[in-house]
């Protein structure tokens, strides 16, 4: 059992990282609590173990969950896997690579999400998301819809008040934030017109705010995520050039 990663699943024969952990108790024969839990018989002191209390590696098999391991706080006691007839919760599946947004790493994007309802012990259904494919018909609908929502901001009256209002230093970031909010809503608008069936499904909405950046769609309707990452590390790669223009 690797010790340093965090609670493990094997389903339908890969291992998964599980972005939650069950519950453990201390059952007779099975499962006991140790004396000092940070001190195991590998001897680690500083493992995830330590940091979350226990780790376990569980497996679904037979429609059902087993304990196979466990580390830390808790000592398994048999040999054989032990049903984990205690656990009622729905567990989540992260699976790599992750997909970059327009926040940087800090909220990234698991390319597959499983959840899995689990009911004494017994597997009651599965369900899965492909963010890396909804992602990408997020940003093809949106580049498609961003020329509707412009020609709709284009069509509207001409306000002379906030013609004048826009060279006043002071409500500059007021109404810089007021237009990206206008476009955001108009580009939703017609995101839902062009294609009512992706952005009615669950996450679609969180989808969008993490991968569309509207004021960079708005000025360029082939951008991309990929594209901006790929800006920004040239510019971070340029601000480390010696003078000789080497990268170090």
């Amino acid at each position: 059992m690797n010790y340093q990663s965090p609670e493990q699943l094997i389903y339908r024969g890969r291992t998964y990282d599980l972005s939650g952990k069950p519950d453990v108790p201390v059952i007779d024969g099975k499962i006991a609590e140790r004396i000092d839990p940070f001190s195991d018989k590998t001897g680690t002191q500083g493992s995830t173990a330590r940091r979350r209390g226990y780790i376990g590696v569980w497996e679904i098999r037979e429609n059902r969950l087993f304990l196979k391991d466990i580390a830390g706080r808790y000592e398994k006691l048999c040999e054989e896997d032990i049903f984990a007839h205690w656990v009622s919760r729905s567990l989540n599946i992260e699976v790599e690579p992750y997909i970059p947004t327009r926040f940087g790493m800090m909220r990234s994007l698991p390319s597959l999400e499983m959840t899995i309802k689990i009911e004494k012990g017994v597997i009651l259904s599965s369900s899965s998301q492909n963010n890396e494919l909804l992602c990408k018909q997020i940003v093809s609908t949106a580049k498609h819809a961003v020329i509707d929502a412009k020609r709709e901001i284009a069509s509207r009256p001409f306000n002379i008040l906030s013609y004048f209002e826009k060279f006043l230093p002071s409500r500059k970031k007021v109404r810089a934030s007021a237009l990206l909010k206008d476009r955001s809503d108009t580009l939703l608008k017609h995101m839902r017109k062009n294609n009512s069936l992706l952005m009615s499904r669950p996450g679609a909405l969180y989808l969008f705010d993490c991968v569309i950046d509207v004021d960079a769609l708005w000025h360029d309707p082939e951008f991309s995520i990929a594209k901006k990452i790929e800006r920004e590390t040239e510019a971070i790669l340029a601000v480390f050039k010696d003078d000789k223009g080497q990268t170090p």
